[in-house]
């Protein structure tokens, strides 16, 4: 499998998922084309979106691929803290900085919607740059939406997630409420600076541990194995 269908495929088995990454390693591109992969396979999505992260995305990939707005629309967003994106008017606004209430909250929306059948797909963005300004809130958060997202087995959680800001030590406990992480970093040889790709735990063995560089073009993203 390349390097997008081995998230996907193995997102589809076991949830949540973490995407992380750091600065530079063009995740923005990445999950547009990651959602365009999987995009027929759910019958909802969901952002969850903390301090304004989604407009930022949005933003950004716009600015790349004009009709990106269509592949990343969600049917649901539910914003923390916003500001710039109350413009974007959000089903659900969600103002408060307790883990516990925001998890509450979200727990007591998803539970009032009606469920159509099929398969839902939730991305959370900002978990990142809610933990720098909330640093206290941010290993309680984690497992409170693993556990309110994951109730429902037909649910896929990805959540995208910064390690480069915050140490080690954080990003280690981050990652043992996932069953799937993927890293995305960025090298630097010599003068030469590229883009890093590494399964680092999946339910395919064979692939984990394994690395792949890879480049940003305006027609997609290009792989070669390390």
């Amino acid at each position: 499998m390349e390097p997008l269908e081995i998230i996907a495929e193995a997102s589809g088995r076991i949830s949540p998922t973490f995407l992380n990454y750091q600065i530079g390693s063009e995740i923005e591109v990445i999950l547009y084309h990651l959602l365009k992969k999987l995009g027929s396979t759910y019958r909802e999505l969901f952002i969850i979106s903390f301090q304004d992260a989604y407009h930022f995305v949005l933003s950004y990939v716009s600015s790349i691929y004009p009709g990106a707005g269509d592949v990343l629309r969600p049917d649901h967003l539910i914003s923390i803290n916003p500001f710039l994106e109350e413009a974007l008017n959000p089903e659900t606004i969600i103002k408060a900085k307790d883990a516990e209430i925001i998890a509450g909250r979200i727990h007591n929306r998803l539970s009032s919607m009606e469920r159509p059948p099929g398969r839902r797909l939730f991305l959370i963005l900002g978990l990142d740059l809610y933990g720098i300004r909330y640093p206290e809130e941010l290993t309680q958060i984690v497992p409170l939406l693993s556990r309110t997202l994951t109730r429902d087995r037909d649910a896929n959680v990805i959540v995208v997630f910064n390690m480069k800001a915050f140490p080690e030590h954080v990003v280690e406990v981050i990652d043992s409420f996932a069953l799937n992480v993927f890293r995305f970093s960025v090298e630097v040889k010599r003068r030469e600076i590229r883009r890093k790709f590494t399964v680092v735990r999946s339910p395919f063995l064979e692939y984990n541990l394994r690395s792949w560089y890879y480049t940003v073009r305006d027609d997609g993203l290009v792989f070669e194995p390390v």
